[in-house]
C-alpha cells in the first residue's frame, strides 16, 4: 500500500486556495497511490472560528473530497470543521474512492489552543477496513492517548 502525505502551507480561511493547491498536487504523484493525508483542518487552517468556517456534511468541501477520491482513485484522509448536532466538531474524513465517507470526531480536544472552548469532543473510536488494513482514525492530539 502507498501512502501520500502531503504537507501544505495553507491559506488561512481560503478554502478554494487550499482545494486549488491539493488538486495541483495531486496532478503530480502518479496514479500508483492507495491513500493521500492531508493535514488538519486542511481547507482552513486550525481555526477557532468555527461559526465562520463549519460547514455540515453536504458542504462543499465534503461534496469536493467524494468528487478528488473519486477522479484520483484514492482514498483522501484529512478533518474538516464540521457543523452537527447543535455544536461544532472538529471531524476527520476517510473518504474512498467510490465516495464512501467514515468520520471520526477528535475525541482528545487541545486545550492549550482552547479547541475545547469551540468544538465539542466526539464520543467514539473509529476503525476503518480498506485494502485489508485496519486504520483507527485519530487527529493530532488524539495521538497523545493511545
Amino acid at each position: 500500500m502507498k501512502i501520500a502525505i502531503f504537507q501544505m502551507n495553507i491559506e488561512w480561511q481560503e478554502p478554494e486556495k487550499n482545494m486549488d493547491a491539493v488538486r495541483n498536487w495531486l496532478q503530480n504523484i502518479g496514479n500508483d497511490i492507495d491513500i493521500v493525508v492531508l493535514p488538519e483542518m486542511f481547507n482552513t487552517g486550525f481555526s477557532m472560528t468555527p461559526e465562520v468556517d463549519a460547514e455540515d456534511m453536504n458542504g462543499a468541501t465534503v461534496k469536493w473530497l467524494i468528487s478528488v477520491a473519486k477522479l484520483y482513485g484514492v482514498a483522501v484522509v484529512t478533518s474538516v470543521a464540521i457543523r452537527d448536532k447543535g455544536g461544532y466538531f472538529n471531524r476527520m474524513m476517510f473518504v474512498t474512492p467510490e465516495g464512501h465517507i467514515q468520520w471520526y470526531d477528535k475525541r482528545h480536544l487541545f486545550r492549550m489552543g482552547e479547541e475545547n472552548q469551540h468544538y465539542m469532543s466526539g464520543d467514539k473510536r473509529v476503525i476503518v477496513n480498506y485494502k485489508g488494513c485496519r486504520f483507527l482514525l485519530q487527529v493530532c492530539y488524539d495521538l497523545r492517548f493511545p
